[in-house]
């Protein structure tokens, strides 16, 4: 049986003559437009990108250089110094410091500033922020005396934000009497838990330019800059002899145990001493994404990160996490063990071109974790690690690398400024080039990356 095939092909009518001419007419003019405009109109210029908006929320009270204690602390009659907000804060209360030069507080205690006794409460932060667009700076110079003094001390004090902040200039002084020199500290935490420093700057300090210890847990420093630190009258305890530069470092926790401190996103650079210090810490302590680079002056150690010495040992307790840290060009080593008789973590960090060791990790027998780590071209080539550890997918695991494998060996950028949120600026330094033998070399232990597998080292290449 024949099935009758029903399509009929579309048959386009038929046009007059008048119609077409009047369309090709307009096809020609339409032609003849679009030439013209190619010809005549340059690309349009790029809208301008608007600056960001501050926000700047109301605040329960305002200090500025040229304020007075005795003024009520509003917006136009501010107080004037930082440590008298004490008497009248309460949690969850907003203090704005205004941009310029502070110099010493109202308290003496040895400290520029004195914050001691009054805490805010879980959810309720005492917040202490520079005002938008500004940057508030302690100015320590005048502080002149033997003893050992503190630019801000924060004693007994919970659940505070402090946020935006510069202290600089607490001087070490030559003491003629016992012929060596008090060590400073830029900010002294003590005995205080819960808080946050964020987005501070701390530098010409002559001792450490942070200080953590006591009882202090919980506590987060975050995107901020401890630099060029330095006690040049200091002397050995021991032997009396000369330690000019031997206390100064960056960070410098000495927490007890069972205290949990982190820090984040800071940068320790051209301290005396070392970068970060966790002498005679027993408690926990973790860092993530911190760059600590040109370290050592005089008679200091140079370490990139120094572990400490713990108290007792723990050596089936894992008190240190280091991740995506980089230590670069320190006098010392790059990652130094010390005398910390605890177990410890490592993902994803870089040792580069230290004159020690890049990573001494090799006492106690301890069961330590590397993975992901590069180390390159430091002055010892190679790992010391203790044979117990649990060490794979490093760049000493038989990878050859060389500087072709990252996009820039110079070091550009890397104390340029942060970005607008603070976080640390985006720069090419050691950043995995296209070809990179280091892409996906890495196995997953819960960090994002991108591709099949982590790449070594601190960077991931965006693919």
């Amino acid at each position: 049986m024949m099935i009758k095939n029903n399509f009929r092909p579309y048959r386009q009518p038929k046009k007059s003559n008048n119609y077409l001419i009047m369309y090709v007419s307009f096809v020609i003019v339409l032609v003849f437009l679009i030439g013209c405009k190619r010809e005549s109109v340059s690309p349009p210029e790029p809208k301008p990108v608007d600056p960001p908006v501050l926000v700047i929320e109301k605040a329960n009270y305002y200090v500025a250089p040229d304020g007075s204690d005795s003024n009520p602390g509003t917006i136009d009659k501010p107080f004037k110094s930082w440590d008298k907000i004490v008497s009248v804060v309460k949690p969850g209360d907003l203090v704005y410091l205004r941009g310029g030069i502070y110099y010493k507080g109202t308290r003496s205690n040895y400290a520029a500033c004195y914050l001691a006794g009054k805490s805010g409460n879980p959810g309720k932060y005492i917040r202490m922020w520079a005002y938008p667009g500004e940057t508030p700076v302690l100015d320590c110079k005048d502080l002149i005396t033997a003893s050992g003094v503190v630019g801000l001390r924060l004693m007994n004090s919970n659940y505070w934000h402090i946020k935006g902040i510069e202290i600089k200039n607490v001087y070490q002084i030559y003491n003629t009497s016992t012929k060596r020199g008090t060590d400073h500290v830029g900010l002294a935490i003590s005995n205080s838990s819960y808080n946050i420093i964020e987005n501070i700057k701390i530098h010409d300090i002559g001792g450490p330019g942070c200080g953590i210890a006591g009882t202090s847990t919980e506590n987060i420093v975050k995107n901020s800059d401890f630099y060029k630190n330095y006690d040049p009258y200091t002397v050995s305890s021991t032997t009396g002899a000369d330690y000019h530069g031997g206390n100064a470092d960056g960070i410098h926790i000495s927490a007890l145990k069972g205290t949990v401190n982190t820090i984040t996103g800071c940068r320790f650079s051209e301290n005396s001493d070392d970068g970060i210090d966790m002498w005679q810490t027993d408690g926990i302590v973790k860092l993530d994404s911190c760059w600590s680079f040109n370290n050592g002056l005089d008679h200091g150690d140079g370490m990139g990160f120094k572990y400490g010495e713990t108290t007792v040992a723990y050596e089936d307790v894992t008190k240190r996490y280091t991740s995506h840290c980089l230590a670069y060009n320190n006098k010392g080593m790059g990652f130094d063990q010390n005398d910390a008789d605890a177990k410890m973590e490592f993902y994803n960090n870089f040792a580069y071109k230290n004159v020690g060791v890049g990573y001494y990790m090799s006492k106690f027998n301890l069961k330590n974790t590397f993975i992901n780590n590069i180390n390159y071209k430091n002055n010892n080539p190679k790992a010391l690690l203790t044979a117990e550890s649990v060490n794979t997918n490093n760049s000493w695991n038989g990878i050859t690398i060389s500087d072709a494998d990252f996009t820039s060996v110079d070091m550009t950028g890397i104390d340029g400024p942060r970005k607008a949120n603070g976080n640390l600026p985006d720069v090419n330094f050691l950043r995995p080039s296209s070809n990179s033998i280091v892409i996906d070399k890495g196995i997953d232990v819960g960090f994002p990356f991108y591709g099949k597998a982590p790449d070594l080292g601190i960077f991931e290449l965006k693919k």
